[in-house]
């Protein structure tokens, strides 16, 4: 069940409207309410796992009394299993990215021609900006390394490939995430002047995509928003699904 806008302020309330991660406090941070651990992982949306943290804010303040008694503080089991579970998704990540770059860099040498160190840096950024994508059991990233290498690309999610006639609802996700992605990151390159968006900031788009497909958007408006939100320089992509245009309208996820 979607958190209510109800519940949305009464965790802002509690919170003091400032973010529970690094303080950053309204009205100088939008703010949003955040699962400390995620749906994904078996978070629940009961306001002991539910937090302000940075981002927009869609709460509707005038559904709560302001006199209200303030909904239950978080679990602090709910951060330290999240943190906890966080440092092994990274590990996890590391280990992965490693083996890619390693298949990726023998492909390379294969050509004849050895990756310098800034080409492997950019591969690595690549491949963890997949990996924040979310994960598919179907989707084998070994051999679009090792493909992206023989072609002395810089990329990996160019090279990624599934038989739709085997794809679950996960590689669905994970494919239209990687697309919604690449679109936002295309379009913030070609309108920066000054840098390529950090990983930071494409996880947080990733988290903002992951729950528009999971609410039911459908995959060609999702990635349409991505687009414009790039072309702005902004992480907000759902600010920007109201701008597709009727032809891109009721594409499947």
């Amino acid at each position: 069940m979607a958190v209510s806008k109800r519940l949305r302020y009464e965790i802002l309330r509690r919170d003091n409207h400032a973010c529970r991660y690094c303080g950053a406090a309204a009205p100088d941070a939008k703010l949003n309410v955040d699962h400390v651990i995620p749906t994904s992982l078996g978070g629940s949306d009961k306001p002991d796992n539910l937090v302000a943290s940075c981002a927009d804010c869609n709460a509707g303040k005038t559904s709560s009394l302001p006199n209200a008694e303030p909904v239950v503080d978080v679990d602090q089991e709910a951060f330290r299993r999240a943190a906890q579970l966080k440092n092994e998704e990274k590990q996890r990540h590391d280990i992965i990215a490693l083996h890619l770059c390693m298949v990726w860099e023998w492909a390379h040498e294969k050509t004849g021609r050895r990756p310098s160190q800034q080409e492997k840096r950019w591969f690595m950024e690549e491949t963890y900006k997949v990996l924040a994508c979310g994960y598919s059991g179907q989707v084998d990233l070994t051999e679009p390394a090792y493909r992206a290498g023989l072609q002395n690309a810089l990329d990996l999610q160019s090279y990624i490939q599934l038989p739709w006639r085997e794809a679950s609802a996960a590689d669905g996700r994970f494919l239209a995430t990687i697309d919604a992605v690449e679109a936002w990151s295309s379009a913030w390159n070609h309108a920066a002047e000054d840098r390529d968006p950090y990983l930071r900031e494409t996880k947080a788009v990733v988290s903002v995509i992951h729950k528009l497909l999971d609410a039911g958007r459908n995959r060609t408006d999702v990635t349409y928003a991505a687009h414009c939100a790039g072309s702005k320089l902004s992480l907000d992509v759902e600010s920007f699904l109201d701008s597709a245009p009727e032809t891109t309208k009721g594409g499947a996820i």
